[in-house]
């Protein structure tokens, strides 16, 4: 393949990114995969598969901070804004006692509202 015909095959993964960052398709890709295979987990253990979602959330925020690589800048933050909300959102959640927790839910949702 030519290196024309391969830029072609290949502009989905990097033409959202900035040239510095053109691998980035490849972390976003995988943070994907991962957020998808965490259902395959072992069903009986739920705080396992939150444990390794909001795991893998904060560890893609961390190195997409670190990179910072999207050409827009709001798309920057917009996407490390939704991994840490849903990261936190998951875990607050989560551990909210049963009688409480549609509660604790709706509060979350108010504090996005009233954030955005």
């Amino acid at each position: 393949m030519t290196g024309a015909g391969y830029s072609r095959s290949i502009k989905f993964v990097i033409f959202r990114f900035h040239p510095e960052a053109y691998w980035w398709g490849i972390p976003f890709l995988a943070r994907s995969i991962s957020i998808a295979g965490v259902t395959l987990l072992d069903p009986e253990k739920p705080f396992v598969q939150t444990i390794t979602l909001c795991a893998v959330l904060v560890i893609y925020v961390v190195f997409q901070c670190m990179v910072w690589p999207w050409k827009n800048h709001t798309i920057n933050y917009l996407d490390a804004f939704q991994s840490v909300y849903t990261s936190t959102g998951i875990g607050l959640c989560y551990n909210c006692p049963r009688g409480i927790r549609d509660d604790c839910v709706e509060a979350y949702h108010n504090v996005l509202y009233r954030t955005l």
